[in-house]
């Protein structure tokens, strides 16, 4: 599943499971944001993020979005 998957979700299981979805989006990006130096996040509309961090480069990258996808997976959502 992708971010681009919600209205699927709104669709098939009604707005509050979707909006769900997108409230634990928020929260990954938001912990993993605390925990990087100059990382912010935002929710820009919909479905869509801001994701502004000073990365070194595509391992950390790679390492960043891992964990996201770990703590969306560890509650039951699939990205």
């Amino acid at each position: 599943m992708s971010l681009e998957d919600v209205s699927d979700i709104n669709s098939t299981y009604g707005r509050l499971d979707g909006d769900n979805v997108l409230i634990i989006v928020a929260e990954a990006l938001k912990k993993f944001s605390e925990e990087a130096h100059d990382c912010y996040a935002s929710r820009y509309y919909g479905d869509e993020f801001i994701l502004v961090a000073e990365i070194e480069d595509n391992n950390e990258l790679e390492i960043f979005v891992e964990h996201v996808r770990n703590y969306i997976a560890n509650a039951g959502i699939t990205a």
